[in-house]
């Protein structure tokens, strides 16, 4: 669970004022001629009066109530950049069936920022317990919602969002647990297919990842595939596991690169990560 601090942090009242209100007799920029200030005053961000506030409060705990009520057990993983960028996961605590991918569960982001580099977004996506990593989906993207900062202007998919309706992402959310054993179906007929580190080597030469990076997966592959290594973790219930190796398959293959983007470059921003993740995981099932 995540810590009382950086859920204040997440829920920090905000609210948007024009420049003037707090330089008076000074003129701004008609695309900078608002901000973004949090409670104790401070500025977070300059704004033009078109910028659609979209305050993290109207987005997450609604949800949050939501999926509470609908007995959706869940834990949420929080990512805040400069108090501007927000990255919200929902893991949900009830695996999805395989009978040789038994490590998954199904999640729900919301990213969302005070500053306009962050578009509104729901996405929809899986996270691995091994490695506590988020999977791309291989299908089902069309779920995926998105809303610039403006206003008046309605999603990418032609829904509008008007801040997220909560009965629409009810709705999605419920496709999606369906559509789940779509995708999980795609990463078992991964799990059936050896492979090897050169495969990992190839799709890293392919996409032209670093050193340190191909590195970390080719370990990483090593250790999981492994059962003479020692790999535990916690579940979804808090109970450490052993684990017990896994087969050296594609699946294990896309897994030790996935665990290498999102654990070798903490800098680089969640959305870079998951383009690149898209990439491996088109290279694998090519």
């Amino acid at each position: 669970m995540e810590t009382a601090e950086i859920t204040s942090r997440l829920f920090q009242p905000v609210e948007k004022v024009e420049l003037k209100t707090i330089f008076p007799g000074r003129s701004f920029p008609r695309a900078n001629d608002h901000a973004i200030i949090d409670s104790n005053g401070g500025i977070l961000s300059f704004c033009s009066s078109s910028y659609n506030l979209r305050s993290n409060s109207t987005l997450y705990k609604p949800l949050e109530e939501m999926m509470t009520n609908q007995k959706i057990p869940f834990d949420s993983k929080i990512q805040i950049i400069d108090d501007t960028k927000f990255y919200v996961d929902y893991i949900i605590r009830e695996r999805v069936k395989s009978l040789t991918v038994n490590d998954i569960l199904p999640k729900i982001s919301i990213w969302n920022s005070y500053d306009g580099t962050v578009k509104t977004v729901l996405k929809f996506g899986f996270y691995r317990v091994v490695c506590a990593n988020g999977l791309t989906r291989p299908e089902g993207e069309q779920i995926n919602i998105s809303k610039k900062h403006r206003k008046g202007v309605k999603a990418e998919d032609g829904v509008d969002l008007s801040l997220l309706s909560h009965d629409k992402i009810l709705e999605n959310i419920k496709i999606f647990l369906v559509e789940a054993k779509k995708d999980i179906f795609i990463y078992e007929k991964m799990n059936h297919i050896e492979s090897d580190v050169k495969r990992i080597l190839q799709i890293a030469e392919k996409l032209n990842m670093s050193k340190n990076l191909v590195e970390t997966a080719i370990n990483r592959f090593d250790l999981e595939t492994s059962k003479s290594k020692s790999l535990t973790y916690v579940n979804e219930n808090g109970e450490i596991i052993n684990h017990e190796g896994s087969p050296a398959t594609l699946y294990a293959v896309y897994n030790a690169l996935n665990y290498a983007i999102y654990n070798c470059n903490q800098k680089e921003l969640p959305e870079a990560k998951l383009k690149r993740d898209k990439l491996v995981l088109a290279e694998v099932l090519a």
